[in-house]
């Protein structure tokens, strides 16, 4: 039994993934997909996006059940919109996996 809050039912419920044209972000999406969850896909590389989000449709298996969205994390009216759309598409959303971001280094 899984303690209190935890979710261990996936089938159906809705996965945002930002960040998920690579990397972390595709993993997650691919992995929340394959847990026959619908994903929205969102990133701010749109072709990559779409290839990414083409490539989880065919190995889930869910067709029409992945939706890639073209989104700037860093911008609030960007993540309203992929909200708008998430919900619009398949309903309430359950789990979000904010994954954008950009890692620098070096010395400054």
């Amino acid at each position: 039994m899984a303690p209190r809050g935890v979710m261990t039912d996936f089938e159906g419920r809705v996965a945002v993934v930002t960040g998920a044209a690579s990397g972390i972000g595709l993993g997650l999406a691919t992995k929340a997909a394959a847990l026959g969850m619908p994903v929205v896909m969102a990133d701010i590389e749109k072709v990559a996006l779409d290839e990414a989000a083409a490539e989880v449709s065919a190995v889930s298996g869910l067709g029409g059940k992945v939706l890639p969205v073209p989104t700037d994390a860093s911008d609030a009216a960007s993540v309203e919109q992929l909200a708008a759309a998430a919900e619009g598409a398949f309903g309430p959303v359950w789990l979000v996996c904010n994954n954008a971001g950009v890692a620098g280094g070096g010395f400054t």
